[in-house]
């Protein structure tokens, strides 16, 4: 099909098939409705593309559901789980810093830090985590139990891992308009547009 359509036809109208935003819309969708599913309420996505220095996709929007996202990052820990839901875990959104919009735009913040102290922290008070748990459980030898697995996690290192699995879900939402943009404007894919809206028809008459 390709073969019979003049190579400066095809530039001309390269973009036929990506010159509105709709070409991108129902993967947009996708991706919030998956972001969503993870606890993560996305309220904007940016990108910009495809080839240049500076070119990526992010997006801005808040944590619903924080079990959902520890549990997608590979954390289902119910002690950390647990210490999360009791010490607290206060409006934590992503939001976007400078003028690209690739993945390292990207931040984490919160009205109060992401992460209350946690027990692996340099010099996190146990006193005051037992006081805290014993309250809330009673328990005392649970309390220890829940101490002894809560030491393998600091707060600066969870927030870290927490912003990196959020750019990589950016980086994973580019890749996908990359290819989608390569297939759209493949001359396969535009020389059918302008067979399916009759352009070629047009250019010949007016050639």
């Amino acid at each position: 099909m390709t073969e019979t359509i003049p190579d400066h036809i095809l530039d001309d109208y390269r973009d036929i098939n990506v010159d509105d935003n709709h070409w991108y819309k129902e993967l947009e969708d996708d991706f919030t409705d998956d972001m969503l599913e993870i606890g993560v309420r996305v309220d904007a996505v940016y990108f910009s593309g495809f080839y240049s220095q500076g070119d990526g996709a992010s997006f801005e929007g808040y944590v619903t559901d924080p079990h959902k996202l520890l549990t997608a990052m590979g954390y289902d820990c119910p002690s950390l789980k647990a210490y999360v839901d009791l010490a607290g875990f206060h409006n934590v959104h992503f939001y976007c810093r400078g003028r690209y919009c690739h993945e390292c735009t990207m931040y984490i913040g919160s009205e109060d830090g992401v992460f209350a102290p946690m027990p692996g922290d340099e010099f996190f008070d146990e006193s005051i985590f037992r006081r805290l748990m014993s309250d809330e459980h009673g328990d005392s030898l649970r309390v220890e139990v829940m101490l002894s697995v809560l030491r393998q996690y600091d707060a600066v290192k969870l927030e870290a891992e927490m912003l990196g699995f959020a750019r990589d879900k950016a980086r994973d939402l580019y890749r996908q308009l990359s290819e989608l943009y390569d297939y759209l404007t493949s001359d396969e894919q535009v020389a059918q547009a302008l067979i399916d809206n009759n352009v070629l028809t047009q250019e010949f008459e007016n050639g």
